[in-house]
């Protein structure tokens, strides 16, 4: 949440100015990710888009707003506030972000799966994809489904993190780092 780790990123690597896309769908963390993009001691080139991945068949999608995290695709509970958000389209992201990518981080709490399947141009012009996959993303096949759709992408999995028990949910989660076999 809040492009911390672009920041991170950024404050690691001073000289280096970072140009990043920042799809962010949550309500709660656009005002508080433009205010912390403004600080002048960054020499990164950040954009904030407010929207989420998802199916380009559709315009928008529900999201909902959680207390422990920002917000999800997947409901939880029925008590759970639900906005639409509207559903980036892969040339928006294109004409907006020009590739080449060197790194594509994907934490998109159980979207990760429509990434990998309904923006390949995007995709395949990164370098490395850093994944957070959820089990009950909407392939339905978990973390054997990731790793093939990867392959078939013509990605390496670098490194990748034990399963962990989801928070708030039944499930597991983790993270896959992959290198684009074609750079």
């Amino acid at each position: 949440n809040y492009g911390y780790f672009t920041i991170w990123l950024q404050s690691m690597h001073p000289k280096q100015s970072l140009h990043a896309l920042l799809i962010e769908p949550s309500r709660k963390c656009i005002p508080s990710l433009t205010e912390l993009t403004k600080d002048s001691s960054l020499s990164a080139d950040i954009q904030i888009s407010n929207g989420c991945i998802g199916n380009p068949s559709k315009s928008y999608l529900d999201f909902f707003e959680r207390p422990f995290m920002a917000s999800s695709a997947f409901r939880n509970s029925t008590s759970e506030t639900t906005y639409k958000v509207k559903i980036i389209e892969e040339n928006e992201i294109l004409d907006n972000t020009p590739p080449p990518y060197d790194l594509i981080k994907c934490d998109i709490e159980g979207s990760e799966w429509e990434l990998l399947c309904h923006y390949p141009k995007v995709i395949s012009k990164c370098r490395y994809l850093l994944i957070e996959w959820h089990s009950w993303h909407s392939g339905g096949g978990g973390i054997s489904q990731i790793e093939d759709k990867l392959n078939n992408l013509n990605f390496e999995i670098k490194n990748r993190s034990g399963e962990q028990l989801a928070t708030g949910r039944d499930g597991k989660v983790g993270m896959i780092l992959a290198k684009n076999l074609h750079f």
